[in-house]
């Protein structure tokens, strides 16, 4: 549930900023769930990234916009795997 939150804010978070710097070209404003989506993925496929990255462009196309809210939410999806992985090996070398 942390990890669906986290890339969803962080996914309208990117597309705001999207939005600020490049104007109407970032696509249509909206709020939605897809950032999380791509959260969800990016957390689970960890350095798949290549892959996945033609997918988020691939689906951008039939989703109508939001490329950035789903690369920001994906990253962030990403970054949080590898924060949980590298501190389960500290846990780990601990014991």
């Amino acid at each position: 549930m942390e990890i669906f939150f986290l890339t969803g804010v962080a996914g309208n978070l990117s597309f705001l900023a999207a939005y600020a710097l490049v104007g109407p070209d970032a696509g249509v404003f909206g709020v939605g769930a897809s950032g999380a989506v791509y959260g969800i993925l990016g957390a689970a496929a960890g350095l798949k990234i290549a892959i996945i990255l033609i997918l988020v462009a691939g689906l951008d196309i039939f989703a109508g916009g939001g490329l950035f809210a789903h690369i920001g939410g994906m990253i962030t999806g990403i970054v949080i795997r590898r924060l949980w992985i590298t501190g389960a090996e500290e846990k780990t070398s601990l014991e």
